[in-house]
């Protein structure tokens, strides 16, 4: 948001505090609900003093401080000094302590939050525009960890960044009274958390039931909670309830929703439920206060909760709002992140090597972006495409789990996944039946005994045998692969030195030839035939060579 000022005031009596009220406004509103990646001011000094007139005799002369102007500093040329106005302190209350890179949080009202990873650091910074003292409580608890104490730096009419001490914090929960008139900021350290979104669960809108839309509006009911907008709504009214079956058991890592934007003080008090059978409940998460707008994502979840039925519902009677005689079931978006039940012991496997067919016009959307743990980078491969994962070793696999690219999920129709020992060689171990959805699908393979140490993903030749693929030609799109399994030895690495190279294939013919033994003779046999012979050596050098 760039090249921002203006001669606004903000505050009740607020003096010269009025026109630094306005700034925090602006900046608070602009990155909150813009989504600003920098906001970046007009600039600083915009008046000046000076007697012989300046810059063109263009001498706007002193300004009153408790009025609207711009800039936030005067230049007096006569005492070749710059005065300093409470607009600026202001500023700094922001740009001093939210620095270039830290990661802005949603927030809500008067209230803009960032977050240093770096350093473990929470910036919190809140202005109040009224005459009297305004109470508020951040709520915490959703780092994995938090410090004990937060920093106060405050600006008001009486104050410039002044050390305000520090004050407790309780329960993962930061109560403050911020000063009449006032900017401050309140700094923590040792916050840590953060935990990734992924696995996210796609919900089928057959599958969501709820109660009646207010007035019986057929165009904000239920089904608009997992309709992927946080632009629409369910208009619920008391003792309204939202519910969807995800088809089986899964085990939530984390939970996003959205309140009906301009009505989020609906959403406190709200439950989120859990239920194997749709009947018996246990609690899952309580907005225990109002929320932002946008997002809202809860990644501490009770352990080990796990269901096939989530609800959300208000409590029944009145709420203490203050604006609504019943609680009124008002959410725009729900998002719910997992595995299936029977996925969530799985043990990663890293490839040590990504290879694939070439990526569409050479760019960098390559096969190794199959591989990199993000579903929103993604392998855009085309015709006859493929991607393979070298494991490194022999491994006994449970799983495959992958994602599509967001909005080409039919080009993953038909394709198939195959393994191999040797790399030459190759079974096909699953495909892809129905169009997927944009999250971690998975394929078990946990009671099929299949030993490999070569996983590939390929689409098949020419055109789609489908009728949802629009393409006149199978493309290899597909965001992310994952594999699941236990490596049971390092193929090749005979001598347990943790790789393989020439002096495995020395040792490997020096047994065959009668003149040694091998201590790790399973990491020789390369075809899994159970003996070490010249087809595992012939493997082998192979391999070495391929390095």
């Amino acid at each position: 948001m760039s090249e921002v000022d203006g001669n606004g005031t903000a505050g009740q009596n607020a003096g010269a505090m009025a026109p630094g009220l306005w700034l925090s406004q602006r900046i608070t509103d602009d990155c909150n609900g813009l989504n600003a990646s920098a906001w970046i001011l007009w600039q600083v000094i915009d008046k000046h003093v000076c007697a012989a007139g300046y810059n063109g005799k263009k001498d706007s002369g002193m300004v009153d401080m408790t009025k609207g102007f711009w800039g936030t500093a005067v230049a007096d040329h006569d005492k070749n000094e710059i005065v300093l106005s409470k607009k600026y302190y202001c500023f700094g209350q922001y740009t001093r302590y939210i620095r270039p890179g830290m990661t802005m949080l949603n927030s809500a009202g008067n209230t803009l939050t960032a977050y240093d990873k770096d350093n473990d650091q929470l910036v919190i910074v809140a202005y109040n525009t009224s005459s009297g003292k305004s109470d508020m409580r951040f709520d915490l608890s959703q780092f994995d960890e938090c410090g004990t104490s937060a920093k106060v730096i405050r600006t008001s009419n009486y104050e410039n960044w002044a050390d305000a001490g520090k004050i407790n914090i309780n329960n993962s929960s930061l109560s403050v009274s911020l000063e009449p008139n006032s900017v401050t900021t309140y700094i923590v350290d040792g916050v840590k958390g953060g935990k990734a979104l992924t696995g996210k669960i796609a919900v089928n809108s057959a599958n969501v039931t709820g109660s009646d839309p207010w007035k019986n509006d057929t165009n904000n009911t239920c089904k608009k909670v997992f309709d992927g907008s946080t632009s629409t709504f369910f208009d619920g009214v008391g003792n309204g309830w939202v519910q969807a079956d995800l088809g089986e058991s899964y085990s939530l890592t984390a939970l996003g929703f959205a309140p009906r934007s301009g009505y989020e003080y609906r959403c406190e008090g709200g439950r989120f439920l859990i239920s194997d059978d749709g009947s018996n409940w246990k609690e899952l998460y309580t907005v225990k206060s109002q929320p932002t707008g946008g997002m809202n994502y809860i990644t501490k979840l009770p352990e080990n909760i796990s269901g096939r039925y989530i609800r959300y519902e208000v409590p029944d009677g009145t709420p203490p709002n203050g604006k609504d005689s019943t609680y009124c079931c008002n959410i725009a978006e729900i998002e719910l992140y997992g595995q299936p039940t029977g996925m969530t012991s799985l043990e990663a496997l890293a490839p040590v090597k990504v290879s694939g067919s070439a990526p569409y016009k050479d760019s960098s959307d390559d096969c190794s972006k199959a591989f990199d743990g993000s579903n929103s980078t993604f392998f855009d491969g085309v015709g006859s495409g493929w991607v393979k994962a070298d494991l490194g070793g022999i491994c006994s696999l449970d799983a495959i789990g992958y994602c599509p690219r967001k909005g080409y999920e039919y080009r993953c129709l038909d394709g198939e996944f195959f393994t191999s020992m040797d790399g030459l060689n190759w079974d096909k171990v699953g495909s892809i039946s129905g169009v997927p959805s944009f999250s971690t699908n998975y394929i078990n393979l946990a009671d099929k005994d299949i030993r490999a140490r070569y996983v590939m993903y390929k689409v098949p030749d020419g055109a789609p045998a489908n009728t949802v693929n629009p393409d006149s030609v199978y493309c290899c799109n597909i965001a992310e692969i994952g594999i699941y399994g236990k490596l049971e030895g390092l193929n090749g690495d005979v001598d347990g030195n943790g790789r393989y190279e020439v002096a495995d294939l020395v040792l490997t013919q020096k047994f065959l030839l009668g003149a040694g033994d091998l201590d790790k003779w399973e990491n020789a046999d390369l075809n899994a035939d159970k003996r070490v012979d010249a087809f595992d050596l012939v493997l082998l050098r192979q391999l070495i060579v391929s390095k």
